[in-house]
């Protein structure tokens, strides 16, 4: 392509205008061929995002909150590891096989990688810094994790699950599975009651969903709107510890909840911990892209055809 595309603003406000800036084979390329370069190889958008990436990285140096090449080395080798286990068996011969397909060798394909999440990294730790940690954020936080009123609670969960029985092929009396779910749970219920460990009802019952929240059917402290409604009212309704809620009816069958721990808290006891959560919680794509498009907005970068 002979059209020639300079992203001028990034060229007064970045680093010392030095050339060669890259190398193809043995060719040192300049800036101006840098760019017809890209646009040739990959088109126009190869260069959009090769703009996006600079003015990331120049707000993020203005900020102090570019990555260390340390950490994105990091954040590349987990990247990589995880690809390899998911798409390559482990295999790195055949992942490397693929980049050279795509016109990479091994070095260029980290090194472009590498760049990529520069930029990325920039973004997350920009994202993170200016997350809302105002008192009302916080209020709200502390009110949806904690309920009203603010509690720390701490329960255990059986699940029993309607359907674990069911046999391929053949019609299932939904009814008559939900009624024996039901007695299941309320034959654990009184042997829970009596003082049995939830570790010897776990035989009985089916290990509980929510992975992230219960282990062994242990909840160690509960927040409100995790695990349905129906579970949120039976917490609710348990006045002390030891308390065993009647079977919860629910879809795939019948819960049961002990209530092992109910104590008043307050915001101030866990601001620090709010905070912390509040500033790492993972960066979605909506924050990424509103804050991408708001950075090339507010550097109006021009890329312009010769």
């Amino acid at each position: 392509m002979s059209a020639l595309l300079l992203a001028l603003c990034l060229l007064v406000q970045s680093v010392p205008k030095t050339d060669p800036v890259a190398r193809v084979g043995d060719v040192p390329l300049g800036r101006a061929e840098f760019a017809e370069w890209l646009v040739a190889r990959h088109g126009v958008s190869a260069l959009y995002e090769f703009v996006a990436e600079k003015v990331i990285l120049i707000e993020a140096d203005k900020r102090g909150l570019r990555p260390t090449e340390a950490e994105v080395e990091s954040a590349y080798a987990a990247e990589h590891q995880r690809i390899l286990a998911l798409a390559y068996s482990g295999n790195a011969e055949r992942w490397a096989d693929d980049q050279v397909k795509m016109g990479f060798t091994v070095e260029t394909s980290k090194a472009r990688r590498m760049s990529e999440m520069s930029a990325e990294l920039s973004l997350e730790n920009m994202i993170r810094a200016d997350r809302d940690l105002s008192e009302p954020a916080l209020l709200e936080r502390f009110n949806s994790q904690f309920g009203d009123p603010p509690e720390r609670v701490s329960i255990e969960i059986l699940r029993f699950n309607a359907y674990r029985d069911l046999v391929p092929g053949t019609r299932p009396d939904l009814p008559a599975l939900k009624q024996a779910t039901r007695e299941r749970a309320l034959k654990a219920r009184a042997a829970w009651v009596a003082g049995a460990p939830v570790a010897d009802l776990l035989a009985q019952a089916d290990e509980p969903g929510f992975d992230d929240v219960i282990v062994k059917g242990v909840v160690a402290e509960f927040r409100p709107r995790t695990l349905g409604k129906e579970i949120d009212e039976a917490v609710h309704s348990l006045d002390k510890p030891g308390d065993v809620s009647q079977p919860i009816d629910a879809f795939d069958g019948s819960w049961l909840v002990r209530l092992v721990s109910r104590e008043p808290v307050t915001l101030e006891g866990v601001r620090e911990t709010l905070v912390r959560e509040m500033r790492e919680m993972p960066v979605d794509a909506g924050e990424v892209n509103a804050l991408r498009n708001a950075l090339m907005e507010r550097y109006q970068p021009e890329m312009l055809l010769h």
